[in-house]
């Protein structure tokens, strides 16, 4: 009998997170790209804010930048660990420093790159968040979330 040790994934307090205020700045920037192409805005989801934000610490703390952790978790691991349900689920996630609008820098990266574009411009998608965090020296991690219910 053979057991695989999966990675421990922290699994967080189920509270409803409201963004702050770069995350909502993003937030809004990817919902005014998606009405340019018709389409309908994404709901803003407490819960992938906590997982986005979990991400976005783990790679400020951790010096990396990746989909997946130092751990091998991946997006799928992080929001099954919240017990979420989905059909359908993406991530983009963004590094700057030195910009004075690290969130709208970040969104035009985003729509500059095919596969991130795709990701904001899937018409699927009903849900998501953003999570940010800034390190003491002055690294900008942005990860976004996106999800089918």
């Amino acid at each position: 009998h053979h057991m695989s040790a999966r990675p421990a994934v922290k699994v967080f307090s189920r509270t409803s997170v409201v963004a702050n205020g770069l995350e909502r700045q993003a937030f809004n920037l990817i919902n005014s790209e998606r009405a340019k192409m018709g389409l309908s805005p994404l709901v803003w989801d407490g819960e992938l804010c906590q997982v986005a934000r979990y991400h976005s610490d783990s790679m400020g703390r951790l010096n990396f930048f990746d989909h997946e952790g130092p751990d091998g978790t991946n997006l799928l691991d992080r929001v099954t660990a919240r017990g979420i349900m989905w059909k359908s689920m993406g991530e983009n996630i963004a590094y700057n420093q030195g910009h004075d609008d690290p969130a709208a820098s970040a969104v035009d990266q985003w729509m500059h790159s095919p596969k991130h574009r795709a990701n904001i411009l899937r018409g699927n998608y009903t849900h998501s968040a953003i999570g940010i965090t800034r390190t003491a020296d002055g690294r900008v991690y942005l990860t976004q979330v996106f999800i089918m219910r």
